[in-house]
């Protein structure tokens, strides 16, 4: 009779299909689950920020580098703008960025990583190289690199950033397939005559997809960091638009006299940067067999 719980919990474990099994160990990490629920609300703030957040290219030169107080609760910045709305509307620019870098290095990486790790061969070698060939470059000095020649804009900016993340993402994937296309179930649907590109996409693809949401959660954090950088060094967003980058890079001249102006933009990048990546990390041990129940 003792034995009946644990037998129907055995069932119910061997009847979970493998999502709600990562989500029932994601679940478990409470640091991961609170990282989420920031980007949760995040998210939501940017989202919603034209309803409730202060205008952000709105001057007042007769408030202007106001300390933070009820009525601007970021402060001022040196032409009187209201920091909590550069700050939610700057969020807006940051985050977009990451989705999209992540999304153009995804599209991109995906089909090189399963052709080259499928096929193998000369095909594999002469991607790869062409990976490894970007790869030898810094990441942010070939972003740097490809807007001195796009010029400095945003869209140029997630176009660059983008660009230069896709080796990794593609070796992950290459890494993926050559470990998945060894199964069985690989073997057995060859054998039935399946056409290379329903193996990759219905039998491959599947053992690839989890560690590329893992890695796309910790590039799309560098990103917003990556971004930052670029807009401090002006090559990001363009004023008056509000940017994390761009108010640190107009802040920290002022960081004797009014050093919230660049405070409140470094932790928005600092909370949004960290907790993407415990997320990711949190997801990484959800996906891992070894890991869960720990």
């Amino acid at each position: 009779m003792s034995q009946g719980p644990r037998l129907q919990t055995e069932r119910r474990l061997i009847g979970e299909s493998e999502a709600a099994r990562t989500i029932r160990e994601f679940r478990r990490r409470k640091v991961a689950v609170a990282s989420f629920f920031i980007m949760v609300v995040l998210v939501t703030a940017v989202i919603l920020a034209p309803v409730f957040a202060p205008d952000p290219i709105a001057q007042d030169l007769k408030n202007r580098l106001q300390k933070p107080s009820l009525a601007h609760p970021f402060g001022t910045d040196y032409l009187g703008r209201d920091l909590l709305g550069r700050v939610i509307h700057g969020g807006r620019i940051s985050l977009s960025v990451g989705l999209i870098v992540v999304a153009i290095a995804v599209i991109f990486s995906v089909p090189i990583g399963l052709v080259a790790g499928y096929f193998g061969g000369r095909v594999d070698d002469l991607l790869m190289r062409l990976m490894d060939a970007l790869l030898t470059f810094p990441p942010l000095l070939l972003a740097i690199a490809l807007l001195a020649s796009l010029g400095p804009d945003i869209k140029n900016a997630m176009l660059a950033l983008g660009l230069v993340r896709i080796p990794r993402f593609a070796r992950l994937v290459r890494g993926c397939v050559i470990s998945a296309k060894e199964n069985q179930y690989v073997e057995a649907a060859r054998s039935i005559g399946a056409r290379d590109l329903r193996i990759m996409l219905f039998h491959i693809w599947p053992n690839v997809a989890a560690p590329l949401l893992v890695q796309s959660t910790i590039s799309f954090a560098a990103a917003i960091l990556a971004e930052a950088g670029l807009s401090f060094l002006g090559l990001g967003v363009q004023p008056p638009t509000p940017s994390w980058g761009r108010d640190i890079s107009e802040g920290y001249k002022y960081l004797r006299e009014a050093p919230w102006m660049a405070i409140f933009p470094m932790a928005a990048i600092m909370v949004s940067a960290i907790s993407m990546n415990l997320v990711g990390d949190g997801l990484r041990d959800a996906m891992n067999p070894r890991l869960r129940g720990r």
